[in-house]
């Protein structure tokens, strides 16, 4: 299946990058191909992936230089750590994610030889790629603290042989995802009627429309047996809620939408973390609503024009059909995050003074106020509570803070 992505993404580099005058002067590829060049192979689009590292053991990982056709002669071609992809990254997307030094990684190719933030790799003649592997020996909280996001910029910099360098892609970045140790809520109901099992309300109403915004949560469902099991819903006179199944994944209502057209159709999992976020964009009279799940855009809806309005306005969690969940963290937005935001602090904590932060809710032990039995907003700006009556039925619900959940994890993991 690799093998495919790969394949498909040299023939998408080679139809949008290989103009006519990246082709003159390349020798023939191999069948007689004139538009064979040297690429960056990587399995997404973005040309970003994400490893696990630690402070005692760093990270590993690889990039994969390769031509779109067999090549006919050996061609060699530098990889190097470099700054200036990372710069260009983050300014793009907003985001200030931290190179790590290029003495701190080791590069080796597959001949075994080894130098630090620099190396020359071959592709063969007759083949149509080389690997490039990379070790992060530690990343050192001492000179790298916790506080910052980081990654690995590698950049294919010079080719030599008969072929030359496509104009993109050139770069791999590699973010580097730290494992951390945090607490989460566990809810879970027994009874009850339709509505909401949590609330969140701005302290000052939203009374002028919100042009953008973005809603994330991080939450594993474990119980997705009813077809009317909500999970975000914001108030305020939109109608617009969020059901999951886990045959159709994620709807989008609002205003009397209905029907297959308002599911994602992407199958959600029970016992997995979702991290799930929805980006909206007011259209002239109409809104465009994004659905992101695990960092990936599954589908965009048009809506109604969207905003937590009034009095009234702010976000429901839950009913009571959603019978057992886990529940991390909420963010709300007064933005539309961009797919590298999305993506960047994937599970890690949050800035409270974040640039158009609104609302964040970490669900763990120190956002927990024991006294008034209710969870922080770390911006201060608004509430939460938990429902004791929904509708009109009266509700059985439990609520626990479970300790040690370590992140990043497909499926709850607790660690004592």
């Amino acid at each position: 299946m690799t093998s495919n992505i790969f394949k498909g993404l040299a023939l998408l580099a080679l139809l949008a990058s290989c103009s006519a005058d990246e082709t003159v002067g390349l020798a023939s590829g191999h069948g007689g191909n004139a538009c064979n060049a040297v690429y960056m192979g990587n399995s997404n689009a973005s040309g970003v992936v994400a490893v696990l590292a630690s402070d005692e053991t760093g990270a590993t990982f690889s990039v994969m230089p390769r031509l779109a056709h067999q090549a006919d002669a050996d061609v060699t071609v530098t990889v190097e750590v470099d700054t200036e992809t990372l710069a260009a990254y983050n300014k793009a997307n907003n985001l200030a994610v931290v190179p790590i030094e290029a003495g701190d990684i080791t590069l080796s190719n597959a001949s075994g030889q080894e130098a630090k933030g620099k190396i020359t790799a071959t592709i063969k003649a007759g083949d149509v790629s080389t690997v490039v592997n990379g070790k992060l020996a530690s990343l050192s909280a001492d000179k790298y603290p916790y506080s910052g996001r980081y990654a690995v910029p590698l950049k294919i910099t010079k080719v030599e042989g008969p072929y030359k360098l496509l104009s993109s892609p050139q770069t791999t970045i590699i973010n580097l995802n730290r494992k951390i140790k945090t607490s989460v809520l566990h809810v879970t109901s027994t009874s009850g009627d339709h509505g909401y099992t949590m609330l969140m309300t701005p302290k000052t109403p939203y009374d002028v429309e919100m042009s953008e915004w973005t809603l994330q949560y991080i939450a594993q469902f474990n119980s997705l047996k009813n077809n009317n099991q909500t999970t975000a819903s914001m108030r305020g006179g939109s109608g617009f809620y969020n059901r999951i199944s886990p045959g159709y994944g994620l709807q989008v209502k609002s205003e009397g939408r209905d029907g297959d057209d308002t599911w994602t159709l992407k199958p959600a999992k029970e016992g997995e973390w979702m991290h799930v976020s929805y980006v909206y964009r007011k259209n002239g009279l109409v809104g465009n609503l994004t659905i992101y799940v695990n960092g990936e855009a599954q589908r965009s809806f048009v809506t109604s024009l969207l905003y937590p309005k009034g009095p009234d306005g702010g976000w429901g969690f839950g009913n009571v059909n959603l019978k057992d969940y886990y529940l991390r963290e909420l963010r709300f937005w007064n933005r539309a995050l961009t797919p590298a935001e999305i993506q960047d602090k994937y599970y890690l904590p949050e800035l409270p003074d974040a640039p158009g932060l609104e609302a964040y809710f970490p669900f763990t032990k120190e956002s927990y106020d024991e006294g008034t039995q209710t969870f922080r907003d770390l911006t201060g700006k608004w509430t939460w509570t938990l429902a004791e009556k929904i509708s009109s039925g009266e509700v059985t619900m439990t609520k626990e803070i479970i300790d040690n959940v370590v992140f990043p994890a497909k499926s709850l993991v607790v660690e004592e």
